[in-house]
Order: structure tokens, then sequence, then C-alpha cells
């Protein structure tokens, strides 16, 4: 148990409660312990105490990430806490939904009104939770479907943590059109050495859509991740830096053409308390070395499963530029936290910077411990 307790204090940083904003500006390294990443590692649910969590976003039918979104855990004693979440669109169901809606050009709904119950418990020497979810939607006037189940365990014992993440149900229907999407496996381990953390994940998706029941597009994507993270941590304050290797191959079975893409990004970053109410972080990645893609299919341009894709033919040794930063402040004020992060300064045509409605705190979360 003590090592168990020791690994949580080193996963955990110095604002270890917040918000999509926090995990944004700083590039969504896997060392972070936060509300929002209970949803990938459902063991995350017992590194952190008592909260309530609200997220800023819209409502749209076909939005992503972007979304309003809100949770709350309580501790049931001193071994189990228990968790709530309401809005959350897990990665898991909307990665392939918008693969096929990016390749396709088709409008499937996203997750409507999900909820997320979790489930921690702390034994003698392992520790072990429990996630599960579930949406429902059925318009029968415009005749409109999706449903989606959701499932997550993981374990820990002593500085090792082990998880899976699979989809249950993942489908979606409007007038002649039907998506089916279950299939989406993540296989993940963690192991804690004093400041760093080491990670490997395993990547398998599979997703189909048909019209009037004639298969259109067919597409599977599998994927290999590993990496590691060192924090360091003085005075309050963290300073961290990483690294991922990355192969992923998404094919068209239609076509039998792939995607392939092999990749090295790297980050590092701060997160440092200003004073007792204020925390600034603030982070930086991009690929070197190694950046290789090659595109048989010529998959249609996007995000996720798509990233790196032009929508055309493609081969490269050494893909463009893709360097990022993301800066953030925390708002501290007793037990609450508000969060707001300053991202994409760029135009879209690669001019000046330019802070606008779309990257300045064009993500805003509010925390509460209790």
């Amino acid at each position: 148990m003590k090592s168990f307790i020791l690994a949580l204090i080193v996963l955990m940083s110095v604002n270890a409660f917040a918000t999509k904003a926090r995990l944004q500006a700083l590039n969504n390294s896997f060392h972070v312990v936060d509300p929002q990443t209970m949803f990938g590692n459902p063991l995350d649910v017992m590194g952190m105490k008592n909260f309530i969590s609200l997220e800023s976003g819209s409502q749209t039918v076909t939005n992503t990430s972007e979304n309003a979104e809100g949770s709350i855990s309580y501790g049931l004693n001193d071994h189990s806490q228990f968790a709530v979440a309401v809005g959350h669109k897990d990665d898991a169901i909307m990665g392939v939904r918008s693969l096929i809606n990016n390749t396709t050009g088709l409008t499937y709904d996203t997750p409507q009104n999900p909820i997320h119950l979790f489930y921690g418990i702390k034994g003698e020497d392992v520790v072990y939770a429990f996630n599960i979810s579930y949406s429902n939607k059925n318009v029968k006037v415009t005749p409109s479907k999706e449903s989606s189940a959701l499932a997550s365990f993981g374990a820990q014992w002593g500085n090792y943590q082990a998880y899976v993440v699979t989809t249950l149900i993942n489908t979606a229907e409007y007038a002649n059109n039907k998506f089916e999407g279950a299939g989406y496996v993540n296989l993940a381990g963690r192991l804690t050495l004093d400041t760093m953390t080491l990670g490997l994940d395993l990547y398998t998706a599979k997703a189909k859509s048909s019209t009037a029941s004639v298969e259109t597009a067919s597409d599977n994507y599998q994927a290999i991740v590993v990496g590691l993270v060192d924090v360091r941590s003085k005075d309050g304050s963290d300073f961290f830096y990483g690294a991922q290797a990355v192969a992923s191959d998404l094919k068209n079975r239609t076509m039998d053409k792939d995607f392939k893409r092999t990749t090295l990004p790297i980050w590092f970053g701060i997160e440092a308390k200003g004073n007792d109410w204020l925390t600034v972080r603030g982070s930086i990645q991009q690929t070197i070395l190694i950046n290789q893609s090659k595109d048989d299919a010529g998959f249609a341009a996007g995000d996720g499963y798509l990233t790196g894709a032009t929508g055309s033919i493609s081969d490269f040794s050494a893909a463009p530029n893709n360097t990022t930063v993301a800066m953030g402040l925390g708002f501290n004020f007793k037990n609450v936290t508000v969060d707001g992060v300053l991202k994409g300064l760029m135009t879209a045509n690669g001019g000046p910077q330019e802070v606008n409605s779309a990257n300045f705190l064009s993500q805003v979360g509010l925390t509460y411990n209790y």
C-alpha cells in the first residue's frame, strides 16, 4: 500500500484536480492525473479526492471534444471512491465516428447525453477501478438514432498499473445510413520509477458504414505507443519532459490500402505556482528525427486517426512543421479553481499571431474540491 501511495504522489501534479484547459496547456502529457484523465485510465479516480468539475462547451449534435460536461466524485470511505460524469464524449466512441464522418461526408451523431459511472477500491495490496458509460438517442419523426456503451477496468499493484478500455456498443443511424463501430480496445500499462513514468499502449478499432444495406466504407485502425515522461518538482512547481514513439496503421478495407505513420514526438513544460491564488502552466511539443507517413488510400485530412493525412496519396520521409505551444492559467480561490487556456495563436493562412475568441480562453473549466 505504501508503494501505491508513493506512485500516486509521483503521478499527481501541482494542481492535481483541474480541467480540459489544464490538459491542453500541458499538451496532454500522460503523467497528469485529472478529472479528464479518468475517462482513459479509470485508476485515476483513486488519485483524486472529492471534487465537482464543470467544463464549458457547446451542445451541437455533431460536436466532438469542445462540449459541455461535468463530473462529481465522492469518497464512500477511506478505501473507495465513486464518481458520476455527464456529457463526456469518449475518444473510444468518437474516434471512429469522426473517422467515417470525415472520410464519407456523412454526419453521424456524437453520443447524446452520455453518462459515466466510476468506482474504485483499495485492497491490501492491489487497487481496482471500474468505469461504464452509456448513451442513447432515438428520434422517430425524422428517423435518427445513436447508441453507445463503454467499459474500462484497471488494477494497480506497487508501482505498476494495467488497464483496458473497450467499446461494447457503438452504432448510429439516419436516413438510409447506418454506422457500426464497436470493437475499440486500448490495452495499457504504466510503470513509475522514482520521478519517471513509462507507458505502453496498444490500440485497435474498427468502423464501417452502409447505405441502403450496401457497405460504403470500412476501416481498421491499429497503433502501438511507447513513451516516458519525467517530472521534477521544486518549491511547489513541476518541470516535466517526455517522448513517445508512435506507429499506426489505418487501413481502408474497401480499397485494401493503408495509411501508415511512424512518429517520435517530444514535449516539455512547466506548471508553477505564481502565488497562493495563481498557477501558471505551459508546454511545447514537436516531432523530431522520425516523422514518416505513407498514405496509399488518400484519406481525408483531419485529426484523431486522420492526423497527418492530406486528402491525397502521399509519402513523407519527414512531415511538415508541427510545433505546438499552449499556455494556461489556474485561478485558485480557497477550494475553487478556474482554469483557462491560450492556444493556436497563428492565423489559418500562417500569418502573424492573433489573439481572438477562437484561442483566448477557448476552453474554461471550474473545479471545486470538498
